[in-house]
């Protein structure tokens, strides 16, 4: 298993802070290595919803990514997981309300399983660039009027 995690404090509501990653179209304005998301299925921002999104991969490789809300607790816990039947990559956003700040943790863990094993040192580099974007998202929600 190949894990990555980041934490930030943003000056924002944990409410606001869910309801902005719980939306999957708000990828693109955050995560630099995506380029689209598209909701396939269900309502956005809800337990099932399906989206795919598309990523600027190594050597610039565009990679088409399918993903769902499986676990949904607003304000606080939002957990994200690739479509097939024994998810590989799983996304998690802990968010942790200090009054009129948010304790936002981002966690991925890649479950790099046969021949996938021979990709576990990039596969490691690409979830902590993954995990850095917390930064873009705190500056992001900061300089957004609410």
């Amino acid at each position: 298993m190949i894990k990555a995690e980041n934490m930030v404090v943003i000056n924002r509501s944990a409410d606001t802070i869910f309801s902005f990653l719980s939306h999957g179209e708000n990828a693109p304005k955050w995560r630099s290595n995506v380029l689209e998301v598209t909701l396939l299925s269900g309502t956005s921002g809800q337990k099932n919803a399906v989206y795919e999104q598309v990523l600027r991969g190594p050597l610039g490789i565009e990679i088409k990514l399918p993903y769902r809300i499986v676990n949904l607790d607003p304000p606080m816990i939002l957990t994200l997981s690739d479509r097939s039947t024994q998810p590989r990559l799983q996304a998690n956003y802990h968010l942790k309300n200090m009054g009129s700040t948010t304790e936002l943790t981002y966690s991925l863990q890649y479950n790099a399983a046969g021949w996938r094993k021979l990709f576990s040192s990039l596969m490691k580099r690409e979830l902590n660039n993954e995990v850095a974007n917390l930064s873009d998202l705190k500056h992001y929600l900061e300089k957004k009027r609410t």
